[in-house]
């Protein structure tokens, strides 16, 4: 990767969130996402992490029912991992042909949507940070 980029990368705490209440959070009606670490045991310093089942939820995915959630603009129709586990062997993922946060083995080859920190003096040429019109980076 170009060094102009990764000097813009700083590491940063990821939530691995490993077996607490992310699958009764997520998979149920209740749906209560967090923005916070529920175990700060499970923190993570790292370069580059992968959007939490938690931040999907943000993004307007739901796990209510089946078909109930294309509405997010993460969803282009490729299955991706979250970063949540909620088992030994399970993490949760995106299934967007079925529209729903879903969990399985961790061996099954899915995508993932990487997430990094950039540093604070890191400056963008345009944009607004929306889908139609993301940040540009210098």
């Amino acid at each position: 990767m170009d060094s102009s980029i990764t000097n813009k990368i700083q590491k940063g705490d990821f939530c691995s969130d490993k077996y607490t209440n992310a699958s009764k959070r997520i998979k149920t009606t209740s749906l209560t996402p967090i923005f916070t670490c529920p175990n700060n045991g499970n923190m993570l310093n790292l370069k580059v992490g992968l959007l939490t089942a938690d931040e999907l939820v943000y993004s307007g995915a739901l796990r209510k029912q089946k078909g109930s959630n294309i509405q997010t603009y993460l969803n282009n129709n490729v299955r991706f991992w979250t970063m949540t586990n909620i088992a030994p062997a399970a993490t949760l993922f995106w299934m967007p042909d079925l529209t729903y946060i879903n969990n399985g083995n961790s061996i099954s080859a899915f995508s993932g949507r990487a997430v990094i920190n950039l540093k604070s003096d890191t400056l963008y040429t345009t944009g607004d940070g929306t889908k139609d019109n993301p940040y540009v980076i210098k």
